[in-house]
């Protein structure tokens, strides 16, 4: 009668047991993937966007292009009669929303950058420069600054 009795208190614990492991184990799994988010965020903003950040010298695309990566792409596009650069950076993010985009107008200077466009509301400057602009065509990084050059003179 004893052994029953102590079985009976063992399948008692056990399902307890099994019913805290139920419900802990998610939670503490969800509690580790958020940590995880916000420590990839963190480094994101923190390691990966130093990667994007124009330095305070860099005011011309020849400058970009002795001080930062290489674009992804560059667009030349017209809007109101006026040339600009669309330069498109490479992605800063771990798990990217947009890459970083540079303005340079038709002579090659820095006009506005953003370091996340899928980030940028449609109010932002940026879009004035953006929207509606009329692609020309892609050119290499060697090209726009050998344009600049040509519209600079």
């Amino acid at each position: 009668m004893i052994a029953q009795e102590e079985i009976q208190s063992l399948n008692k614990k056990l399902k307890s047991y099994r019913n805290w492991l139920i419900i802990t184990v998610p939670f503490a799994l969800l509690g580790s993937f958020g940590v995880s988010f916000i420590v990839i965020s963190i480094f994101n903003e923190l390691v990966l966007g130093n990667r994007v950040k124009l330095p305070d010298d860099v005011d011309t695309i020849a400058g970009f292009a002795q001080k930062m990566p290489p674009p992804e792409q560059i667009e030349l596009a017209e809007r109101n009669g006026c040339r600009y650069f669309f330069v498109v950076g490479g992605s800063r993010m771990v798990l990217p929303s947009g890459p970083p985009i540079y303005v340079f107008d038709g002579e090659g200077k820095l006009v506005i950058w953003i370091s996340d466009v899928a980030e940028v509301s449609e109010k932002h400057p940026w879009w004035n420069y953006y929207d509606k602009a009329r692609r020309i065509k892609e050119v290499s990084l060697q090209e726009a600054i050998e344009i600049a050059s040509k519209n600079n003179q």
